[in-house]
């Protein structure tokens, strides 16, 4: 298929994310999935697109409406697969910002430049590059010991790291690692693309937007790899007796999960339906995707929140979505198809 229109979803932790793998070979029983090359985190497309789906069906049977356009754009129910494909593909999310513990500021939020690289290229596949982040990011170079953060003030950035202790020789200490902590400006402008364009348009995210170039970090590859493998959260659960309401002899296991506060991203590429039941070409799949139907109501992905992984009903999962064009119109003073409904709380419920 020939996919015309692109555009790149992010995915905010809300709370813990479980994107299971079938099972361990260490430790932990049940671990996230991981690229088989880099060890990082991954979250498989599959999943993904069965939570997108799940989210317009649920409101497709509440409205009576909008069969016809999930049909156009993920393909018709599983017993008439043969039938035709859908017109939309999503890529595997892949992991943008990790959150660690810092000693200064609580948190911080961190990446490398192999993950910022991977980044740029695609978004130059959904055509949403710039200039200036690239330039920043073809630069960066950051030794095992260092932690490269904005240069502040920049702009309409104000001046204090949280995540630094100030002094002759600025550090920044990161679970118990302590790292040398530059200022360069290109970090700054990398901190100022990612608040703008990669955070929520949900009021209740202004605190988080505001304040994120000020825990922002970029560590060395390898470094980033193990605080992805070391600190991810580890959760231990029993299997109870309905009986006697204790645990189970050997009923423990442990379960790997994403942090709250961890930031993936995936590609939306959509095409012409084949029947074009409802939504005649590629632009319309994409529309209705992020914005829904007004008409019926149907709400759209974008600023919606969606449960995501495994262990749902211990409230794992929840993530909000946003995407990246809805930045850009905002920030060209453009109004986004349904942009009105910033408030979309349990949309997926």
């Amino acid at each position: 298929m020939n996919y015309s229109k692109k555009d790149v979803v992010f995915f905010y932790a809300e709370t813990p994310i479980h994107p299971g793998a079938s099972s361990g070979w260490g430790a932990v029983d049940l671990p996230v999935q991981r690229e088989s090359f880099s060890g990082l985190p991954v979250f498989n497309a599959s999943g993904i697109k069965g939570a997108m789906r799940q989210h317009f069906e649920i409101q497709e049977k509440r409205t009576r409406n909008g069969r016809d356009e999930i049909a156009d754009i993920f393909g018709p129910p599983t017993d008439k697969a043969s039938d035709h494909a859908g017109s939309m593909a999503v890529t595997d999310a892949k992991l943008l910002l990790f959150p660690v513990r810092s000693l200064y500021g609580i948190f911080a939020y961190v990446t490398c430049p192999f993950v910022l690289q991977r980044f740029l290229r695609d978004l130059k596949i959904a055509e949403g590059g710039n200039e200036l982040l690239e330039a920043a990011i073809a630069g960066l170079q950051v030794n095992q010991d260092e932690a490269l953060v904005a240069k502040l003030p920049y702009e309409d950035i104000p001046a204090t790291l949280l995540i630094v202790r100030p002094g002759a020789q600025k550090s920044a200490v990161f679970d118990e690692y302590l790292f040398k902590a530059l200022e360069e400006d290109k970090v700054s402008k990398v901190v100022k693309y990612i608040r703008d364009n990669c955070f929520p348009g949900d009021p209740a995210y202004k605190i988080w937007q505001k304040g994120f170039p000020r825990r922002f970090a970029i560590i060395h590859d390898d470094v980033f790899r193990d605080f992805t493998r070391l600190g991810a959260e580890i959760i231990t659960r029993n299997q109870i007796d309905d009986n006697t309401g204790t645990a189970v002899d050997k009923g423990l296991w442990t379960e790997e999960h994403l942090p709250s506060e961890t930031i993936l991203y995936s590609l939306v590429l959509c095409g012409d339906p084949p029947l074009k039941k409802k939504l005649t070409d590629a632009v319309a799949v994409l529309n209705f995707v992020k914005s829904g139907n007004s008409a019926y109501p149907i709400l759209g992905l974008d600023r919606c929140r969606l449960q995501i992984g495994g262990d749902q009903t211990v409230g794992r999962g929840i993530a909000m979505l946003h995407f990246l064009t809805s930045a850009a119109t905002k920030a060209g003073g453009g109004s986004q198809p349904g942009a009105q409904n910033t408030e979309r709380k349990g949309a997926s419920k």
